[in-house]
């Protein structure tokens, strides 16, 4: 069972080796690796691909606007009623 367990890992790893360190060495070009540190696997797949749904009202209650929007622009209720 460990040489079969072996052989796949070096098969897998093998064959994605480089596009995964291509992709590391990009990822690590924008956030230093010094920032990512404090995340776990789980956790940096929320970082990298977020949540599956959105709660608009969460979103809606947390939003600061800026001086020349308010909450009753007519731009805002339109981005918010989006369903």
């Amino acid at each position: 069972m460990k040489c079969c367990r072996l052989y796949v890992t070096y098969r897998f790893m093998r064959g994605i080796e480089q596009q995964f360190l291509a992709l590391q060495k990009g990822f690590t070009e924008l956030i230093p690796s010094q920032l990512l540190r404090p995340f776990d696997e789980r956790e940096m797949e929320l970082v990298i691909g977020g949540l599956g749904s959105i709660d608009i009202n969460d979103w809606c209650s947390n939003t600061r606007l800026k001086v020349r929007h308010s909450a009753v622009s007519l731009i805002v209720s339109e981005f918010f009623s989006y369903e």
